[in-house]
């Protein structure tokens, strides 16, 4: 292998890697306010803001698993992190 491919290499375990830490700190604030959002959101009656509340409030994990899943590495981080 050349440096350039090493330093493709290194760029997409970065890459990874990132990706990983917003998924862990998006879940991480979910939970964090899950019994605040559940009394003011969830027990509310839908509404257009209701609905954009949520989409927003996940489609970022959403969209980052979608974009993980295709990358092998990020995955087998995933599985890892979960089992220890």
């Amino acid at each position: 292998m050349d440096s350039s491919e090493l330093e493709i290499i290194a760029q997409s375990h970065l890459t990874n890697y990132a990706l990983l830490a917003s998924v862990a700190f998006l879940l991480y604030d979910i939970v964090l306010k899950l019994d605040i959002e559940v009394d003011f959101v969830w027990k509310s009656r839908w509404t257009i803001a209701k609905w954009l509340y949520l989409i927003t409030r996940y489609w970022g994990i959403v969209y980052n698993v979608y974009v993980g899943r295709k990358s092998p590495l990020f995955l087998r981080l995933v599985s890892v992190n979960l089992a220890s």
